[in-house]
């Protein structure tokens, strides 16, 4: 080395800076090798700028791909636990909920009770229901109103649905020269017809077996696909529905397999009959379906097990839920209980829940 004024002068020519070999000369420094830090040293000095770009982006590649692939992988492992922790939050809940009770009700026998306010419009709007719980995985599962004990006694003629001496979705019960239709409010015993599935029909005998000619919106009739409602006959999404009529007008106990229809809560108008709106998805979705008959409080497990304009929820006993306006002039839930709009509600509609259900 040489320094100015110095009477002593010499060369270094090794050492080492972050691991690099290093060549120090008065007023120069020259670093090679690739690591970050002479990287960052020759970037300082404007020096092998090319080389210093690919270093660093080698040591971002280096750095991002490990966090890329633990990031996939933990989506990927998130998927399929996804049942299982929604599973064990629900144990965990009802665990939680049997602790809580007994401390809640040792407070309340601490404490005197005190008379709930009555909420006003304003805090009825704001208002939450605790755990509503519904299960909207099962919501078409059964694709009808009636239990699967139901449907079969149903399927032995028991009102108020798939009366008849034969069964036209099984083809059984008839001699094997005639096929069991749909041709009157019973099922029997008849010729055969010709018709497929979605081809027009003039009248009762055009289809074939499995099939009915149902009447359509704009007059005539089509072959369609027969079922009852509550068995299951319908494949994923088509449910059980429709109010029977047959192209000659005489309405039918059985069903039809039809697609999704989408409709407008607390209208009477927008399911045709038999069947009413409910409530089958978790931001709100609806379709028209057969309608139940359990009614306000009533245990439910399908959405449509309940009557017109009611709602199954429920976090493990479900019960029937009063659907209700909000925004109206009047209370439609009366004065036990307030109209409270939920997450899984469209616009406009709401919950009756009772005052004491409210969150504080």
């Amino acid at each position: 080395y040489t320094t100015p004024g110095s009477e002593h002068s010499g060369s270094v020519r090794s050492g080492s800076v972050a691991g690099a070999e290093v060549d120090v000369t008065p007023y120069r420094l020259q670093v090679v090798g690739h690591s970050l830090g002479a990287a960052s040293v020759l970037a300082s000095q404007g020096k092998d700028l090319a080389r210093v770009a690919l270093t660093m982006l080698a040591f971002g590649l280096q750095a991002a791909l490990p966090l890329l692939l633990l990031g996939m992988l933990s989506r990927e492992a998130l998927m399929r636990w996804r049942n299982r922790l929604l599973e064990a939050g629900a144990g965990l809940k009802m665990a939680l909920g049997a602790l809580l009770v007994p401390l809640w009700s040792a407070a309340a026998l601490g404490c005197p009770a005190e008379p709930s306010p009555t909420p006003d419009a304003a805090a009825r709007a704001d208002a939450t229901i605790v755990e509503a719980g519904l299960a909207f995985d099962d919501a078409r599962s059964g694709d009808a109103s009636v239990t699967s004990a139901d449907a079969l006694t149903a399927r032995d003629g028991g009102p108020p649905f798939c009366r008849g001496t034969c069964d036209p979705v099984a083809r059984s019960g008839c001699e094997s020269s005639e096929i069991c239709a749909v041709r009157d409010e019973e099922a029997s015993c008849g010729a055969p017809g010709r018709g497929a599935r979605g081809s027009v029909c003039t009248v009762i005998s055009d289809c074939a077996a499995g099939l009915a000619c149902f009447a359509t919106e704009g007059g005539g009739g089509m072959c369609d696909r027969v079922c009852c409602p509550g068995a299951g006959d319908c494949t994923s999404p088509e449910v059980c529905g429709g109010d029977g009529s047959l192209v000659d007008g005489t309405r039918s106990s059985w069903g039809r397999c039809l697609p999704p229809r989408a409709c407008t809560l607390l209208d009477p108008t927008a399911c045709p009959a038999r069947e009413a709106c409910y409530v089958v998805g978790p931001l709100g979705e609806s379709e028209c379906l057969v309608a139940g008959t359990a009614l306000e409080g009533d245990r439910c497990v399908l959405p449509n097990d309940c009557a017109a304009d009611l709602l199954c929820i429920g976090a493990t006993d479900r019960t029937c839920a009063r659907l209700c306006a909000l925004g109206g002039s009047t209370d439609p839930c009366g004065s036990a209980a307030m109209c409270v709009r939920q997450a899984y509600t469209p616009d406009g509609v709401g919950v009756c829940v009772a005052a004491a259900a409210r969150m504080p």
